[in-house]
């Protein structure tokens, strides 16, 4: 707090520092701080629905967070349950391909426990399947698949900093993305 406040008093932004670190981190090019994880992710998955409007599902783990679901109904967008991998309690990339995609605007990782899901797989599937990755590193802030950073997978990627996070600051999220537009 005291070195927030001096470099406030000084003319520094901390969270102008959070948004460097979480890009260099993640590997991404863009950053934006926000009130919590589940805002960021409304945030992101409203800004994937207003470049696919025609698209307005979102599949999620059949086993995660009851923010995942809670920002995907907060986005406007239908909930669509793929059954997990029992190694990385993640979606099944073997269910994912059972899907009719037509509706699909995005898959969301889960990596609970800070336990990576198979992220290149999911990666790979949404990349083939014209549809939007959102890589949801909120407890796995730090984690690695193939020497590449958990968040860091997919078009955009958020860290949470609530209560029960890796790093916590009681709230506070941040939304990183890759180069380009989403």
């Amino acid at each position: 707090l005291a070195r927030g406040l001096a470099q406030a008093v000084a003319g520094c932004s901390p969270l102008n520092e959070l948004a460097v670190a979480a890009c260099e981190h993640s590997h991404q090019q863009y950053c934006w701080p926000m009130v919590s994880g589940r805002a960021a992710m409304t945030f992101v998955l409203q800004a994937m629905h207003k470049l696919r409007p025609d698209r307005d599902t979102v599949i999620i783990p059949g086993y995660t967070c009851y923010s995942v679901p809670a920002a995907v109904e907060r986005a406007g967008l239908k909930v669509q349950l793929c059954d997990i991998s029992p190694d990385t309690l993640g979606v099944d990339v073997n269910q994912l391909r059972r899907f009719d995609l037509k509706r699909v605007l995005s898959v969301v990782s889960a990596n609970l426990y800070g336990l990576p899901n198979d992220l290149t797989a999911i990666e790979e599937f949404a990349r083939n399947g014209g549809i939007y990755m959102l890589d949801d590193a909120a407890q796995a802030l730090g984690a690695l698949v193939d020497d590449r950073p958990v968040g860091g997978f997919g078009d955009a990627g958020i860290y949470s900093f609530d209560k029960g996070k890796k790093i916590t600051s009681i709230q506070g999220g941040v939304i990183v993305v890759r180069a380009g537009p989403l």
